[in-house]
C-alpha cells in the first residue's frame, strides 16, 4: 500500500513538472518570431521590428569550446535608444 501512495505521488510530481515547463507554444508571438529570427538568420541579417521604425541586426555567434552552448548578439535600433542584446541557448533549448 505504501508503495503504491509512493509510486502515485511521484508520478503526480513528474507530471506537475511537464505541465509547468516551458514549452515553444507558451512563448509571446514576438518571443516567438525573434526564437525563429535567432535560429535560422546569418550573422549580418537586419529586419524590422513590427510595423515600426525599429530595426535589429544579427552581429555574431560564438559557440562554447563543448558545443553545448550557443550565443548571438542582436542590436536593436528604434528612433530613440540603441541597444545590444545577447541571447544564449543550451542544445535543444530556447533562446534566453
Amino acid at each position: 500500500m505504501m508503495n503504491r501512495i509512493t509510486t502515485i505521488g511521484l508520478l503526480l510530481l513528474f507530471l506537475s513538472g511537464c505541465v509547468t515547463a516551458p514549452t515553444k507554444e507558451a512563448l509571446s508571438l514576438g518571443d516567438r518570431i525573434l526564437a525563429d529570427v535567432l535560429n535560422s538568420k546569418p550573422d549580418g541579417y537586419i529586419g524590422a521590428i513590427g510595423s515600426s521604425q525599429d530595426s535589429y541586426k544579427i552581429v555574431s555567434t560564438k559557440i562554447s569550446n563543448s558545443g553545448v552552448k550557443l550565443c548571438r548578439v542582436l542590436s536593436v535600433e528604434s528612433e530613440n535608444e540603441f541597444k545590444v542584446e545577447t541571447y544564449c541557448k543550451m542544445k535543444g533549448g530556447n533562446w534566453q
